[in-house]
Order: C-alpha cells, then structure tokens, then sequence
C-alpha cells in the first residue's frame, strides 16, 4: 500500500479543482498522471508513487493500492477492501 494525501490517483492536480480520482489503473497500460508537486511531507511525486506500485504488480504483489489517510485504510486494505486507488486490469474514473 502507497499512502499520499491527496487520497489516491487523480487524472490531475487535485488543488487545480476539476481533477477525477482513478478507482482502479491498468498496470499494464496506466494513465499519464504527471508528477505534481511534491508534498513537504513525502518522499516522492504521484508518478514515482504510481511506478512503484506497478513494479510490485509486475513482482507478482496481486493487491496493490495507492490511497489516503483514510480512517483503518491500512487495516480495511488487509482485510481485502476495494480501496482507491487499486492497481489493476483497467483504467477506471471513480463515480
């Protein structure tokens, strides 16, 4: 699981307003999310968060999530809840 505060992938910069939360990006093919600027809190950029997740994808890790500081994120993850944003088989836009 990759934590960032802005609480998953979003096809933007979130502070611009306007950008979509991704509920699920394909490994295989993922979106253009673009870098964004750095939290001063964080080691890295959304892309480097979205990279690594996927080379644990392509590692044979089958759950992996980028997602928020949601209240249990870590504990509802283990216990196999479908949390934003999961690597997977599509590019999906959250409803």
């Amino acid at each position: 699981m990759f934590i960032t505060e802005s609480g998953g992938v979003h096809n933007g910069h979130p502070a611009n307003g306007g950008a979509k939360l991704f509920r699920e990006i394909d490994w295989r093919n993922p979106p253009e999310v673009g870098g964004g600027p750095r939290s001063s809190y964080g080691r890295g950029d959304m892309d480097a968060k979205v990279r690594f997740a996927i080379a644990c994808r392509r590692a044979d890790i089958k759950r992996v999530c980028i997602t928020g500081l949601t209240q249990d994120a870590i504990l509802r993850f283990a216990a196999g809840e479908y949390l934003p944003t999961m690597v997977g088989s599509q590019n999906a836009i959250a409803k």
